[in-house]
């Protein structure tokens, strides 16, 4: 929704901001208070901190190329995360969880491999890694968060922190007056801003929950990976992008990976 807003940090602020707003009336529709209990603050600030990554990341590798190039390198935060918790978390995973993830990955990166390189644009690359990284740093955090706060409480404080830091690197990026460079993405197109906030928040509300059940980081964000395929085919329809077949290809084989994860 936000490819093509016009300052799409200012955009991206502007989502931040509006999820502020759900969260504070999520709050006061469930109740049970906006108070953080000392086992999540930690997880919140960390959380802040690589959805920040992932937005800044994200949208600035989506300035320089393709969705269907550059969103699947994004989300493949599934094997960064199994490294960090088998490394420095003691977790464990089966060896049929681990080759899906495999596959699941695998599939993503060559959906965006050019003939005799990685990329086209190596920068393009570098900053999808880092969205990629900010992915698992969050994923981790809101699955921990998840066994100690509301949903509601903890969105609060960490879209606070993201509307900070989606300000900042509005601030930074774009060119203009300052009251410019903050809003000029919120006049543009506010009808983007509204969708792309309403959306990405009952999505987010979804994965919340399936921690709070319990459900592995590595397994969420694996599965998640079924956006892809989609982000696929609303790329070649929408932003009318080429090599629609060979992508799909592999999206499909990327969906197998996704089955067999969650058939075992």
């Amino acid at each position: 929704m936000l490819k093509g807003a016009a300052n799409p940090p200012s955009a991206y602020f502007g989502v931040a901001v509006v999820w502020v707003g759900i969260a504070a009336l999520q709050v006061a529709v469930g109740g049970g208070g906006f108070t953080l209990p000392p086992e999540a603050r930690l997880a919140a600030v960390l959380s802040a901190i690589g959805l920040g990554t992932y937005y800044v990341g994200t949208l600035l590798a989506l300035r320089r190329g393709q969705l269907s190039v550059y969103y699947p390198i994004i989300r493949s935060s599934p094997l960064a995360i199994v490294g960090i918790g088998w490394l420095f978390l003691g977790r464990t995973y089966s060896g049929t969880a681990v080759l899906a993830i495999i596959l699941i990955v695998a599939s993503a990166l060559l959906l965006q491999r050019s003939p005799g390189q990685l990329s086209d644009d190596p920068r393009a690359t570098a900053l999808a890694g880092a969205a990629m990284l900010g992915s698992a740093l969050y994923s981790l955090a809101d699955a921990h968060a998840m066994q100690h706060v509301g949903v509601g409480a903890f969105l609060f404080w960490v879209y606070i922190l993201v509307s900070l830091e989606l300000a900042l690197a509005s601030l930074l990026i774009e060119d203009g007056s300052v009251p410019q460079r903050l809003v000029s993405g919120w006049t543009s197109a506010p009808w983007r801003i509204v969708i792309a906030a309403l959306t990405s928040y009952a999505s987010y509300q979804f994965i919340l929950l399936a921690f709070r059940a319990g459900a592995d980081a590595a397994v969420v964000s694996a599965v998640r990976q079924a956006s892809i395929p989609v982000s696929i085919v609303l790329a070649a329809i929408i932003l009318r992008e080429p090599k629609f077949l060979q992508r799909l290809i592999w999206g499909a084989l990327m969906a197998v990976g996704i089955a067999i994860l969650v058939r075992g």
